[in-house]
């Protein structure tokens, strides 16, 4: 519901950029099984306004997948990041999250993925001022 009514605020494709999960096949995750409209107060949303949103979307997937080896955007490869997600599980502090170990990754993908796209549209909004 919450890309309806992105689509509602003029929030789209080409300018605008989604990041959804990755571990759904195919368009699982947001077509409508029913295929009928589904209305939310004044928000209709259908699978032509998901198929529009969904449009070059990136999909995310955990770290836990990737090559061992390869070297990431963090300068560090996913078994190294693996070693470091599980130092910092060990403290009392963080020990009541060790449930979320499996959606760690997606977290880790969405942070980079707000941080570069913030990095990368530094010059544009100073062309703007």
């Amino acid at each position: 519901m919450l890309s309806s009514v992105a689509y509602h605020e003029g929030l789209r494709p080409p300018q605008y950029v989604w990041i959804g999960p990755g571990w759904f096949p195919g368009q699982y995750w947001w077509r409508n099984r029913e295929d009928g409209d589904l209305i939310v107060g004044n928000i209709t949303c259908n699978n032509t306004v998901m198929d529009f949103m969904a449009e070059g979307y990136f999909s995310t997937d955990p770290p836990l997948t990737w090559d061992g080896n390869k070297t990431t955007v963090s300068n560090m490869t996913s078994e190294e990041w693996i070693k470091a997600y599980n130092t910092y599980r060990k403290y009392d502090l963080y020990a009541k999250y060790a449930g979320g170990y499996n959606f760690a990754g997606y977290v880790y993908d969405a942070t980079w993925a707000v941080a570069l796209t913030l990095n990368n549209s530094i010059q544009r909004l100073a062309k703007k001022n």
